[in-house]
């Protein structure tokens, strides 16, 4: 049987122990959940990278096709072009309308340099392949599968996953539109 409490009588409460203990359990699980955050974020803009470049590889297909089946000509370092009497386009220029103007889609989260703000990419275009068949890739009489052939990647190191295991690696983008770390 319930009975009425005096107003005198003490309620229930938390000791300090009590409360030291649950916040010291709480930090405790928050510490050990701020290593698997941290991995989390690295993983999306590792994830953010690659669907760039999936753009890109996008981009560059419409381009070709629209274009008798050829690649742009595009300068692979727009701040120190190859011929300074006659640069050719960056790759926001010559991709600029098959990625409707978009060309945040250039920059990878991983940029720590300040490659995108210089260059106005993170990826360095294989010039090599300028003005050559997508789907033909030849150097001189030899036709190159697309599956071995690098069409842009990272400026920098900056994606963990590099093939020796140590170290930081780039993100390959391939002809036939596979994405590597390497």
């Amino acid at each position: 049987m319930n009975r009425p409490r005096h107003p005198s009588t003490p309620q229930a409460a938390f000791s300090l122990i009590e409360l030291l203990l649950v916040i010291g359990i709480i930090a405790l699980l928050v510490a050990m959940l701020m290593p698997a955050l941290g991995r989390m974020r690295s993983r999306a803009k590792e994830i953010s990278c690659m669907n760039n470049l999936r753009q890109v590889f996008l981009a560059a297909r419409m381009y070709a096709d629209e274009n008798g089946g050829k690649l742009p000509k595009i300068e692979p370092m727009p701040s120190i072009p190859a011929d300074p009497g006659n640069p050719l386009e960056s790759m926001a220029q010559a991709l600029g309308a098959q990625l409707s103007q978009q060309t945040a889609v250039l920059r990878c989260p991983q940029d720590q340099n300040g490659r995108f703000d210089r260059e106005g990419t993170s990826y360095e275009w294989n010039a090599t392949l300028n003005d050559k068949a997508l789907d033909n890739i030849t150097y001189g009489p030899i036709v190159v599968s697309p599956s071995v052939v690098i069409l842009c990647w990272d400026f920098d190191n900056v994606h963990p996953g590099k093939k020796s295991g140590e170290g930081l690696g780039k993100n390959y983008l391939y002809a036939d539109g596979r994405i590597a770390v390497e």
